[in-house]
């Protein structure tokens, strides 16, 4: 099997006691896999002890104990006990894994690394070449769902390649990319469905040859998008991220602070003039490609997945609200920073999103229901 990833994927190491925050805590419950629970339970009569009594069977699904907050296992200085006291063998699959993510294509196991942790976070916004992955041979055995065809494989791939490639035009505006993305995918859908009706993937794969010479910086940046069209977007993003059924306190604070500030119709009234104010100071304090990196995060963990669902058009919409939402995010970071926006702010607000969002399956369903039904704004 090949193993693809990012170029920093191998790079990301945990940052441990030194982690403003700690994975180990939050609203998430700490699943056990069945090989650890098996360990556990198979271990010497005072370590099994020990190590069940911190076990909580939830809806079925055995977890871990929660105190405080977070995982019973954590001490006083936020690291793991359970790692100290037992070693790696005894964590449970997801504790050695996260923020790591992989996914599974025939032959292919393609990895990369979660925005809801801080480190990888500042991994992925500070790499040079983030676009750039790489190929190794792995022992793993081929993936053999029934549901996975390796022609459709290969026309998504090709399709990703020219999205990753259409982001890295250099000095596009960013809301004009974002549009021409969506547009692209559009276009992607129709040649999906055709694929589906005919089985012919060389005509598929014909059919995208002229996609990339068919975008450059005045393409993209002919389509500009207007001052009502962004707060249209904007208010269709906030509206569809509160009603989100999976939201903590700390969140609902922020969704309370960006809902001010669209409310504010001094904001509103000259929202060209702020919205170029705010790009301008991104671009000039080195963060207006942040969102180009952003997109490209989107597309490399969640475009393959058509794979398996055939829909290219929800994953151009998924680009677009959740570019559309973290820039509103980060407008609002900005102004109560007194418009100032730095690296540490833009860890806080990515890690924020994706933890509240990406790794929530509620509110990723909801999300994807949303998407698959409005279709003025995304």
């Amino acid at each position: 099997m090949i193993h693809r990833f990012p170029k920093y994927y191998k790079d990301f190491v945990c940052t441990a006691d030194k982690c403003r925050d700690n994975c180990c805590r939050g609203k998430w419950d700490i699943e056990i896999d069945e090989d650890t629970l098996a360990r556990f339970e198979a271990a010497p009569e005072e370590k099994k002890e020990r190590l069940l009594e911190r076990v909580l069977i939830k809806d079925e699904i055995p977890v871990f104990k929660v105190r405080r907050g977070g995982c019973e296992w954590l001490d006083e200085n936020g690291l793991c006990s359970l790692y100290k006291e037992f070693g790696e063998e005894y964590q449970a699959n997801v504790c050695r894994k996260f923020p790591r993510f992989s996914e599974y294509f025939g032959n292919l196991k393609e990895s990369g690394l979660g925005l809801s942790c801080e480190e990888a976070v500042r991994l992925i916004f500070t790499c040079e070449d983030d676009s750039v992955t790489i190929e190794e041979s792995t022992d793993e055995t081929e993936f053999q769902g029934s549901e996975f065809d390796q022609d459709v494989a290969d026309v998504i791939f090709r399709m990703r390649e020219i999205l990753v490639n259409i982001t890295l035009i250099p000095d596009t505006n960013n809301d004009s990319l974002v549009k021409t993305l969506s547009e692209v995918c559009e276009r992607f859908q129709d040649i999906l469905d055709d694929l589906s009706e005919d089985g012919e993937k060389e005509k598929a794969l014909a059919s995208l040859d002229g996609f990339e010479k068919d975008h450059s910086w005045e393409s993209i940046n002919r389509l500009s998008v207007t001052p009502e069209e962004a707060l249209e977007r904007a208010d269709a993003v906030f509206t569809a991220f509160s009603e989100l059924p999976d939201i903590r306190k700390s969140f609902e604070e922020v969704l309370e602070s960006i809902g001010k500030r669209l409310q504010d119709e001094g904001l509103r009234s000259r929202a060209g003039e702020f919205l170029k104010e705010f790009d301008l100071y991104m671009y000039d304090n080195g963060r207006y490609d942040d969102y180009k990196r952003f997109m490209r995060y989107i597309i490399f963990r969640y475009f393959a997945k058509a794979v398996y669902d055939r829909d290219v058009l929800l994953k151009g919409k998924m680009i677009v609200s959740f570019y559309a939402f973290l820039k509103l995010y980060d407008i609002t970071r900005w102004l109560k920073n007194n418009k100032s926006f730095k690296l540490k702010d833009r860890i806080s607000t990515a890690k924020v999103f994706s933890g509240e969002v990406e790794y929530s399956e509620d509110n990723m369903q909801q999300l994807f229901e949303d998407l698959l039904f409005d279709e003025e704004c995304f």
